[in-house]
């Protein structure tokens, strides 16, 4: 019986070793969602999904359901965030989303508009290294205001309405600055907002 091949783009977010040569992966996809996915001979040094499987990878992969979990046959590294040539400042900066989005994800379940926001978000960071190691606290705070917003905690009500993806915010070095003016209400909301879904 054939099965049938998923193809997405991908947040490698971290794995687990299995056994000798295996490994389990956390994926945030753009079709499915939050997943895990076992990749086969990953950490032999012939394995051709080596390159594409590093943690905080972004990549296109290949998934078959398999009957306890997703298996991958195929992947295309498209971008690395954890190239060793990004400063430090901007590795971990992707580093605490990622862990942050694991953090909140719950099941397979698409999130389109999150994953569209996280694109344009790395996007952004890597178009824009100086200003982004700048003014790394405000993006990073923006981008955990977001990740509330996209999962439904919290609300976007006031004066940070505006830095919400869903108002339309969209990343530019104006729009960060702005942000940085409403520091104090962007944290208190994602304090609330964590305190409230009791994450």
């Amino acid at each position: 019986m054939s099965h049938h091949i998923y193809q997405t783009r991908a947040f490698i977010i971290d794995g687990s070793d299995i056994g000798e040569a295996n490994r389990l992966i956390t994926l945030f996809t753009e079709d499915l969602g939050f997943i895990y996915a076992a990749v086969q001979g990953v950490r032999l040094m012939k394995s051709k999904l080596r390159p594409s499987m590093q943690d905080m990878s972004f990549s296109k992969v290949s998934l078959v359901r398999g009957k306890e979990l997703w298996r991958m046959t195929d992947a295309e590294k498209l971008i690395s965030l954890h190239d060793r040539r990004l400063n430090p400042k901007i590795r971990k900066l992707f580093s605490e989303e990622l862990s942050f989005l694991k953090r909140l994800a719950q099941g397979e379940s698409r999130h389109e508009e999150l994953f569209n926001f996280l694109s344009k978000f790395c996007e952004f960071v890597l178009k824009h290294p100086s200003f982004s190691i700048e003014h790394v606290a405000t993006l990073d705070v923006l981008a955990k205001m977001n990740i509330l917003h996209e999962l439904g905690y919290g609300s976007d009500e006031g004066s940070i309405k505006e830095f919400s993806s869903g108002s339309g915010f969209s990343f530019s070095e104006a729009s960060v600055l702005s942000a940085e003016e409403h520091l104090k209400e962007l944290k208190d909301h994602i304090q609330k907002a964590l305190q409230s879904s009791h994450l």
